[in-house]
């Protein structure tokens, strides 16, 4: 597996964003911006690449659409003559461009203990590099228990929100907002 990132826009296009919603000059923090979590993080940009990550991974993170535009490796048989014989464990391409607001709602969903073990791992490897690109952003990348302050919304949720380590990470997640 091989992941690259790249941040594509900055805290400039913020400010004009919420200088046209406010009608006056924008000072705003992206760490303001990711705490208030109001439309115009939806400035910035991410370009994801994706390399030789599971068939059925790729086809978990594609549903995450709203915010992203995804470009997958075609597995048609006229483009890649081993396509018929591929299964769900088959090596593939993605990239995608998204943004910010769209990367904490992919980490809600994506890094929840009832998503694969797979897909948490590539999910947590796009967050460390993030974390690298944008720091402020990272601590927003929190699995949907911690957003929602214990409270898991599966039918049958894994058991994290029980645990003295979802206790400290969503004191540190509390934090973010006093």
């Amino acid at each position: 597996m091989k992941i690259n990132i790249q941040k594509l826009t900055n805290a400039g296009l913020l400010h004009r964003a919420n200088e046209f919603t406010t009608g006056h000059e924008s000072r705003m923090s992206l760490a303001t911006a990711y705490r208030l979590g109001h439309s115009p993080i939806r400035t910035q940009l991410f370009w994801v690449e994706l390399r030789e990550i599971p068939l059925f991974v790729a086809s978990q993170l594609v549903r995450q659409h709203v915010g992203v535009q995804f470009f997958q490796k075609s597995h048609r048989p006229d483009r890649n003559p081993n396509a018929k014989d591929e299964g769900r464990m088959t090596p593939t391409d993605l990239a995608f461009i998204c943004n910010a607001e769209a990367l904490i709602n992919m980490a809600h969903k994506r890094l929840c203990g009832k998503a694969s073990a797979e897909t948490r791992e590539v999910v947590k490897a796009i967050c460390e590099l993030i974390e690298e690109r944008d720091p402020d952003l990272y601590k927003y990348l929190v699995p949907q228990c911690v957003y929602r302050g214990g409270i898991c919304p599966e039918p049958k949720g894994c058991g994290y929100n029980k645990t003295g380590l979802f206790n400290k990470i969503l004191t540190e997640y509390k934090k973010l907002f006093i």
